[in-house]
């Protein structure tokens, strides 16, 4: 089964059907695609195949979004809420969380951090160039992790 194939083709000649492949309605536009052009939906090469090299193929697959707009706008826009809700209840829960471990070694890799660039400065090595970078993107993550949501979060 190839569906990043079929939409990857798709999204290039329909941005709208190319997300809704990507969602769990993905079958049904295959279906809808493979109907359309007289294939077997479980035959995702011939697809991709008539896809590629049917000249009338960007036409049947405008069509297609032209007849079921309506109801994939409203599918994009069930995923768009979707996705919102998801990242506003991990907030909500990390901002209520009381687990201590967490910060603790958020605080401890922080000063581990700043006495490896203590050592960096006095004792300079090349070769430790991307340790130190990948230590330092963490502790990015980790200020932007209290910084960037939770401490807004008890601000308020």
């Amino acid at each position: 089964m190839n569906l990043y194939g079929i939409m990857t083709i798709v999204s290039k000649i329909s941005p709208i059907l190319g997300t809704a492949l990507g969602s769990p309605i993905g079958g049904m536009i295959v279906s809808l695609i493979a109907n359309k052009f007289g294939l077997d939906p479980n035959n995702h090469q011939a697809i991709i195949d008539t896809l590629t090299n049917s000249p009338d193929a960007a036409v049947k697959i405008k069509e297609i979004e032209n007849a079921h707009t309506e109801e994939l706008e409203h599918i994009s826009q069930s995923e768009y809420q979707s996705q919102i809700q998801d990242v506003e209840d991990a907030r909500h829960t990390n901002s209520q969380d009381k687990n201590r471990i967490v910060h603790i070694i958020a605080i401890i890799y922080s000063l581990g951090f700043f006495l490896y660039v203590f050592v960096f400065v006095f004792y300079p090595n090349d070769g430790d160039k991307g340790l130190f970078h990948d230590l330092l993107n963490v502790v990015m993550l980790i200020l932007g992790y209290y910084y960037g949501t939770s401490h807004r979060e008890n601000s308020k």
